[in-house]
């Protein structure tokens, strides 16, 4: 960003239009570049939904700049004007930005993963729940979510970068009533980082651990529940095939083969899902069953279906989450 830049003339005039699109166009730039220098852990994110940096950096800032109702502000002028220790220079304002923009993008690509993996939402409530049984805290430095002991009060200094904490040993992640105490006490004692755990990345790693052959163990409402990966996604898989044969097959909207078609590329969806997470577009998992179809008669003709087959897998999936819970 240029130098030139009077970021502090821009918070001071944002009742005129010109202003607050210049501001606009500064925090998408932000978020822009937030997003492609940590493209990696998004990765999976923009594959499934074939979302791409530019769209998500808008629907991440655009909170920002919605007024409230009730006050008539812009949200991002309530921050600037809360901000402490208040903002009295470039360097603070331009430290601000980066600030929250991270932390809303952040806030953006959790929401995406948890809408689009059920698995990654169920994990994320369970450790949740052990961060507030354990009597951990969780914090907010530089945009991510972080667990920290009780006895911190903040972050100040080198946290664990993403490749760094895929690369922290599994068997760190395997004993849940032990998993935060053991990943503090590596980060303290076998790395240079801080005793920090970014939560995002923290679920993540937990979510490579659901293959068919396990199970996802979590203390839950104080007790112990497993919940069987391969049943679940098999309970989503059967309700999608059934919605697609009787609203779409039956009623002569898809012929016989391609009925079968979409029943492989639903099972190959599920399967992916259920050992990790999707990790293409829907187009891309279609073509592979039908190599000759172009991509325009794909949006045309079986997008919105395939879309809509997947969401209600995914929701079945939800759904038998949250009666286990129970």
């Amino acid at each position: 960003m240029g130098k030139n830049i009077n970021l502090l003339g821009l918070f001071s005039q944002l009742d005129c239009q010109s202003s607050i699109r210049r501001l606009v166009e500064i925090t998408y730039r932000i978020a822009l570049v937030y997003l492609r220098y940590n493209h990696r852990k998004f990765s999976r994110i923009f594959s499934e939904s074939e979302l791409t940096f530019e769209e998500a950096a808008i629907s991440a800032i655009t909170p920002l700049f919605c007024k409230d109702l009730a006050e008539q502000v812009l949200p991002i002028i309530k921050e600037f004007n809360s901000w402490q220790p208040s903002i009295k220079t470039e360097d603070d304002a331009l430290y601000f930005l980066n600030k929250i923009i991270s932390s809303r993008v952040e806030q953006h690509i959790s929401h995406l993963f948890k809408e689009q993996d059920p698995f990654f939402a169920k994990i994320l409530d369970s450790v949740n729940y052990l961060i507030k049984k354990d009597g951990y805290k969780r914090v907010s430095y530089l945009g991510k979510k972080y667990i920290i002991r009780s006895d911190e009060e903040r972050i100040n200094g080198k946290t664990i970068d993403y490749d760094s904490f895929d690369q922290l040993p599994g068997h760190l992640f395997k004993n849940r009533k032990t998993m935060l105490a053991e990943v503090f006490n590596y980060l303290d004692n076998e790395t240079n980082f801080l005793p920090a755990i970014p939560l995002n990345s923290l679920v993540l790693r937990l979510r490579q651990f659901n293959t068919p052959t396990q199970v996802i163990q979590f203390n839950t409402n104080g007790a112990d529940t497993d919940f069987d990966v391969e049943e679940i996604v098999k309970f989503g898989v059967n309700s999608a095939l059934s919605k697609l044969r009787d609203s779409y097959y039956s009623k002569g909207k898809l012929t016989d083969s391609e009925r079968k078609y979409f029943e492989k590329t639903i099972q190959h969806i599920a399967n992916d899902l259920r050992d990790g997470g999707v990790n293409r577009g829907l187009c891309a998992y279609l073509t592979f069953y039908m190599p000759d179809l172009e991509k325009q008669v794909y949006e045309d003709k079986y997008h919105n279906i395939l879309e809509y087959l997947v969401k209600v897998m995914k929701n079945k999936i939800r759904e038998r989450l949250i009666e286990n819970k129970k």
